[in-house]
């Protein structure tokens, strides 16, 4: 049985993963962005 702080513990790193992750695809994809710009120009 798990306990009620054990998933709370375990749902707030859930969305701290889930958040990062999505912060850092956007990161890298505004950067490789911008780098294929300055590429083709």
């Amino acid at each position: 049985m798990v306990t009620t702080t054990e998933y709370t513990e375990c749902y707030c790193a859930a969305i701290t993963v889930v958040m990062a992750t999505r912060f850092g695809l956007i990161f890298w994809s505004e950067l490789i962005g911008e780098l294929a710009i300055k590429v083709t120009n």
